[in-house]
């Protein structure tokens, strides 16, 4: 049996299910209270990150990313001070194909030493971003490799010495995806990024009374991060997706210092889970639930043709 064929009948489905459909979708939340004083928040529309594709240059793709300063409004009735990545906070998504050679230009418009590490990517230990390639205020790092992951789905964030944890928890990180759009149609997966290919960035934050990140060195241990009891998905607080398509593909991707998390959906529906951090499964495998860890992705299938 060929993998389309597979695909599809695993999911039960057939190729008709393209109509438009304006149904809500959301994931169930629990998360548990960490004694912070808990904003309240309106309904948001679903964010979605910039696409950044780079720019053909010399038969190499170009990225220029620019760590910088800025001020969100995260809550109702402030902003916060957060740091981000081409934007004041967090990053765009960055879209490359495997063998693509790509070249990654990263300058420094903070105020302090940062790294910005490709986290998940096969490369060698020259163009990793790790703490031993901190970047200065003010300058720019280059680094060069040609693509060998296959198509999936990846993380790209701070990995500065001692400083990992807060300068994540303030918004250097973003989403990679790695992908072959003609396999994707083949097999008949979604892969139109905002039409039925979404991110899913999930992250908590805590705040203190003047709306502001709450971490402190001692709570934040350098690097292995901490809890907020603000729940945010691409950065935005109590949002809600009205999909376009009645087959989407999610990329979620926990993007949190340390918590776990451990999703279903509010009606309990099943899902398809097609990828894993390294790519494609072999076989979808049918779930109503998924544990994911700090830093790990896996991307699933939802049927809302009901």
């Amino acid at each position: 049996m060929k993998r389309r064929d597979f695909l599809w009948q695993g999911l039960g489905m057939t190729s008709s299910l393209i109509a438009a459909t304006q149904a809500p979708l959301a994931l169930a939340q629990t998360i548990d209270q960490t004694g912070f004083s808990k904003p309240i928040f309106h309904l948001n529309d679903f964010s979605f990150p910039p696409l950044e594709e780079g720019q053909s240059i010399q038969g190499k793709q170009v990225f220029k990313l620019t760590l910088q300063q800025g001020q969100t409004r995260i809550l109702t009735d402030t902003t916060t001070e957060t740091i981000g990545i081409n934007q004041d906070f967090l990053a765009p998504v960055l879209r490359m194909k495997k063998d693509q050679f790509v070249k990654m230009e990263v300058t420094n418009k903070l105020n302090e030493i940062a790294a910005l590490h490709w986290h998940g990517m096969v490369l060698p230990a020259t163009e990793d971003g790790g703490p031993h390639q901190a970047i200065q205020p003010n300058q720019t790092w280059v680094a060069e490799w040609k693509i060998l992951n296959e198509p999936s789905t990846l993380f790209y964030h701070s990995h500065t010495h001692n400083q990992t944890g807060q300068q994540v928890w303030r918004g250097l990180g973003g989403q990679i995806q790695i992908v072959d759009e003609d396999r994707d149609a083949e097999l008949g997966i979604p892969h139109q990024y905002g039409i039925d290919d979404y991110p899913v960035i999930l992250m908590d934050r805590a705040f203190d009374e003047s709306g502001e990140f709450y971490y402190n060195n001692t709570r934040m241990d350098k690097i292995r991060g901490m809890h907020g009891d603000v729940m945010l998905v691409n950065g935005v607080a109590n949002s809600l997706l009205k999909p376009k398509k009645t087959l989407v593909r999610l990329r979620l991707h926990n993007a949190s210092n340390a918590r776990f998390y451990h999703l279903v959906f509010s009606d309990n529906r099943p899902f398809q889970l097609i990828a894993s951090d390294g790519g494609l499964l072999e076989n979808p495998t049918s779930l109503r639930q998924i544990r994911l860890a700090p830093a790990e992705r896996a991307e699933i299938l939802v049927d809302l043709s009901d």
